[in-house]
């Protein structure tokens, strides 16, 4: 068709090009789906899902535990560390070193920091913690610590060189009742997030305790970091 400047419009070439262009948009487009579409990963904390195993009726990645929980693409071939290695009831091992429960969507450090601690530097240690690589780890409460604890559960069995108040070493065996086998404690007693004048809460797994410390306290204290995984 001609133009009556003299001119000829361009339709012919543009109505060849323009479904090459959509067709390759859309070829794109499905390749970088099926890329992403490997794992999926509820919000808050990694989790392998094949796609055939989700539950019926439900968005892909969604298990039955966490049927509200808003979900987000993820390449699992990207980090082995958000790999599971281990299941104790409601509690699931990563290889980054972090324990999910399930039950009430906490993240836990799988260990704590095996020494000695203030509260001060329980704080700052469990602030900077990176485990899994998220950055919002904390201290827990005392609730927290607590819900942690089963009487009946004597899985964690240690032998520790316990200083006295004239210095000497003796060994101690102790039994800390943890609720599961996938968290390790190297001693009784991790810091709480609770302060009140000079003083910082604790929890003791050895005999179910809410205690209280001067801040500079470190003889058997420990840092165990946990986040919100919600």
């Amino acid at each position: 068709m001609e133009n009556p400047r003299g001119g000829t419009f361009l339709f012919g070439p543009i109505i060849i090009i323009l479904p090459l262009f959509i067709a390759l948009v859309a070829a794109s487009y499905a390749a970088q789906a099926a890329k992403m579409d490997n794992c999926m990963v509820a919000k808050g904390y990694p989790l392998e899902v094949e796609k055939e195993t989700a539950p019926t009726g439900k968005r892909d990645g969604l298990l039955d535990s966490h049927p509200n929980t808003a979900v987000m693409l993820y390449h699992g071939n990207d980090d082995a560390g958000h790999r599971e290695i281990g299941r104790d009831g409601r509690f699931i091992a990563y290889a980054n070193e972090t324990v999910l429960d399930t039950k009430i969507n906490l993240m836990w450090a799988a260990k704590d920091n095996g020494s000695d601690i203030n509260w001060e530097d329980a704080k700052v240690y469990c602030q900077t913690y990176r485990g899994g690589g998220y950055t919002d780890w904390r201290m827990p409460t005392q609730d927290e610590l607590a819900g942690l604890y089963d009487h009946h559960s004597s899985n964690v069995e240690k032998s520790e060189n316990e200083k006295s108040k004239n210095k000497k070493s003796k060994e101690v065996k102790i039994s800390y009742h943890l609720l599961t086998k996938e968290i390790t404690l190297t001693s009784c007693c991790p810091w709480a997030s609770e302060t009140r004048g000079s003083e910082a809460a604790y929890f003791n797994f050895f005999n179910n305790e809410r205690l209280w410390n001067d801040f500079q306290h470190d003889f058997i204290r420990r840092a165990l970091p946990v986040r919100s995984a919600k």
